[in-house]
């Protein structure tokens, strides 16, 4: 598929186009032109941190098309400042996923097992991955990074993530050896199911260098049930013989700064109001006082 300009794809999508998700950073679309079916995303935001330019999916498809199912990205037609920038890709019929099935469960760990597979001395984003000459403190820095722009209405809750930082600088959570290729946006949202069982990821344009734990920071949150984020867990740490433990520390640690950062996000980048997102600080509440 081959567009001139962000205005032509804009009136093909005017034309032809079905909006499929209206997401915080992109809005995706189905795009029909003839018997052709194309799948598009569109960013919506111009903020200096978050408006990617879609360079990581420029990255994925030649580097890891051989280990997952990846769509193959067409073009991408840029922006000055991000905000309007748009990517094409192949669009992948696709059919509903039951999450409860054990067999989606082991296909998705062996997905995430084979994205890790590809292992790395840089952390970062791709295409801005640099060395890291305390890896522990790279990865606990993400934290406080979020935890100095974070306001709470509720001082109980800051007392908690205070608390948490404290305690994951006392302890060595992260090593090296942990640092691989991540997803970096791994939800319910970013995979399909084709008709024939092939299980697709999608929207990688957060993929980066990073411990392999930050690819588990959400499927807790409105997306798998108890038994099967355990399944998950269970079967993908046999297949890449990570200690499941050991590897947990991690996954809580990417949690708590998930929900630090998405709220940060919608409160201080958006500028939504707080009371619209307590379900991020009610989340980090159960967590963290289970725990600490």
């Amino acid at each position: 598929m081959g567009v001139s300009s962000r205005q032509a794809l804009a009136d093909l999508i005017g034309t032809s186009g079905h909006i499929i998700v209206r997401g915080p950073l992109n809005h995706a679309y189905r795009v029909e032109s003839g018997r052709d079916k194309w799948f598009v995303r569109k960013r919506i935001i111009a903020d200096g941190e978050y408006s990617q330019t879609f360079a990581a999916e420029r990255w994925v498809y030649p580097s890891v098309s051989h280990l997952v199912n990846v769509p193959r990205l067409h073009q991408v037609l840029p922006s000055p400042n991000g905000q309007g920038a748009c990517a094409i890709f192949d669009y992948i019929d696709h059919i509903p996923i039951d999450w409860s099935r054990k067999e989606v469960i082991v296909k998705l760990a062996e997905a995430l097992a084979h994205i890790h597979s590809v292992a790395s001395d840089c952390v970062g984003y791709v295409g801005s991955a640099g060395p890291a000459a305390d890896y522990d403190g790279a990865m606990k820095s993400l934290l406080h990074t979020e935890l100095e722009r974070f306001h709470c209405p509720n001082p109980g809750i800051t007392a908690l993530l205070s608390g948490y930082s404290e305690y994951a600088d006392r302890h060595v959570v992260f090593n090296p050896e942990d640092n691989c290729l991540c997803h970096g946006d791994v939800h319910q949202g970013n995979f399909l199911l084709d008709h024939a069982g092939k299980l697709w990821v999608i929207d990688w344009e957060a993929a980066r260098f990073r411990a392999a734990a930050s690819d588990f920071n959400q499927a807790h949150y409105r997306w798998l049930s108890e038994d099967r984020q355990d399944l998950l867990l269970e079967t993908y740490c046999k297949l890449t013989g990570k200690d499941k433990e050991a590897f947990m520390r991690g996954v809580v640690f990417f949690r708590v700064l998930w929900h630090v950062r998405t709220y940060n996000f919608y409160t201080r980048v958006k500028k939504e109001p707080e009371a619209d997102h307590t379900d991020q600080l009610t989340a980090i509440q159960d967590m963290l006082g289970r725990m600490l």
